[in-house]
Formats: structure tokens, C-alpha cells, sequence
């Protein structure tokens, strides 16, 4: 009986508690994930990336520099408002990627079809519809 009463103020009156979905702070990546062979960047390159989501396309360009130890550049994941690229939904957007010498030469080039899904690091509960992202690639064989 007392560990009822007890109980009882713990919880207090009307049964058991509710619990509140707790979310954890998992990131993911929000945008476009570009990696460029390090084969083609033995010096500073800019990066030309254009995304086409079928209604609107966006360019930016980026300073790309030689790869560490993992044998690949990653250029930092582009968040679509910011970086003046189209706000696709899920789906498939044409990525071009061009990289560029320091006399503004082509070095090598790809056109590709990605795959932007949502993330849900955390469970779409916590997350919603907000990481959106895929990848692509630059490999040594687009060299021109």
C-alpha cells in the first residue's frame, strides 16, 4: 500500500505518465555530396556544379583543394537555399559537375542523374522532411 501511495506522488493522479518522444541530434547530410577523384585535383581547382530539378536549375562554384589521406575531395554538402541552387523535392535532379584548372581550363567534366532522398537520422518523427541529399561523383575517368 505505501509503495502505491509513493507511486502515486511520483506520477501523480491519473494513471501512468506520458512519455514524450525524446530525439536524439544525429546529423546527416543536407544537400549535394560531390567527391572528386584526387588523381584530378594535384593542385587547387575550382568546381563547377549545376542542379537541374527539372523546373529551375542553380550553378555555384567551388574551390577545390589536393585530397588528404583518403584519396578523395569532398566538397562541403550544398544546402540548396544558400548556396543559390534549386529547393528540389525527393526525386531525381541532373548534376553537373566541372572541374576546372587555374586558367579556367577544363580538366574533367560529368553529367549525371542523382537520386535526392530524405534522411531520417533521428526517425522521421523527429526529423521530418528536411535532409534531403545524394551524391556524386567526379572519377579519374572524366578527365578530358
Amino acid at each position: 500500500m505505501a509503495a502505491a501511495c509513493l507511486w502515486g506522488l511520483l506520477v501523480g493522479c491519473g494513471g501512468a505518465p506520458e512519455l514524450e518522444l525524446a530525439c536524439a541530434a544525429v546529423g546527416a547530410p543536407d544537400g549535394l555530396d560531390a567527391r572528386v577523384a584526387s588523381s584530378l585535383v594535384p593542385a587547387r581547382r575550382t568546381l563547377e556544379i549545376e542542379v537541374c530539378d527539372g523546373m529551375d536549375c542553380g550553378a555555384r562554384r567551388l574551390e577545390v583543394d589536393p585530397p588528404g589521406r583518403l584519396g578523395l575531395v569532398v566538397v562541403p554538402s550544398l544546402d540548396w537555399g544558400e548556396r543559390g541552387l534549386p529547393s528540389p523535392g525527393a526525386g531525381e535532379v541532373t548534376v553537373s559537375l566541372t572541374l576546372l584548372d587555374g586558367q579556367d581550363r577544363v580538366v574533367a567534366g560529368t553529367e549525371q542523374q542523382v537520386q535526392l532522398a530524405y534522411q531520417y537520422p533521428n526517425g522521421r518523427e523527429c526529423d521530418g522532411d528536411t535532409l534531403l541529399s545524394g551524391s556524386v561523383r567526379l572519377r579519374a575517368r572524366d578527365a578530358v
